[in-house]
């Protein structure tokens, strides 16, 4: 690659550093929502929703409460990604439910803002957010076959707790 084109392409990679970070508010469902989409495809346009996604809409994005906690990261003033708790229970577990008081973590960024460190910094926030919301651990689930993702939380300090029952999907704890 020549010195003109990496330099064009690095001029056109968004700059991370111009990221800011918020509290998730109610007004912030539809974005959520956005972001619930791209954790069901992977970022992959082409690829079709799964069976449960309308199901699992209503229990991940529907039933969130801002109380619940979540943090929005915007680029240049527009939202670049999302990560959100939700507090499920033992009656209505979501897929990586270990307990009623540990939350699990939905995270997704657009899949412009991918492959920077944002989706790491996100993280980073939410968990934070989490611990000064008194929460001792946050839970959540990968996807078989999302081998990306599980290696970046596991470097983050998420261990593994097996395999969600009838989901599949691994659970993985971080303890503060």
């Amino acid at each position: 690659m020549s010195e003109d084109i990496q330099a064009e392409s690095a001029a056109e990679r968004p700059n991370t550093d111009a990221v800011a970070f918020r509290v998730a508010t109610e007004g912030d469902r539809g974005f959520i929502t956005e972001m619930f989409r791209e954790t069901d495809t992977w970022g992959d346009p082409g690829k079709d929703l799964s069976e449960h996604f309308q199901d699992d809409l209503v229990r991940y994005v529907d039933m969130w409460t801002a109380e619940q906690g979540g943090i929005i990261a915007e680029y240049e003033g527009a939202p670049a990604g999302a990560a959100w708790l939700r507090n499920f229970t033992e009656s209505e577990p979501g897929a990586g439910y270990i307990s009623d008081d540990i939350p699990e973590l939905a995270i997704a960024l657009r899949p412009t803002m991918t492959g920077l460190g944002l989706g790491r910094k996100l993280l980073g926030t939410t968990l934070d957010h989490a611990r000064a919301k008194g929460y001792h651990s946050v839970s959540l689930a990968v996807d078989f076959g999302n081998d990306r993702a599980r290696r970046m939380y596991s470097k983050f300090g998420f261990i593994d707790h097996g395999v969600a029952p009838h989901e599949e999907c691994y659970v993985m704890v971080y303890r503060f």
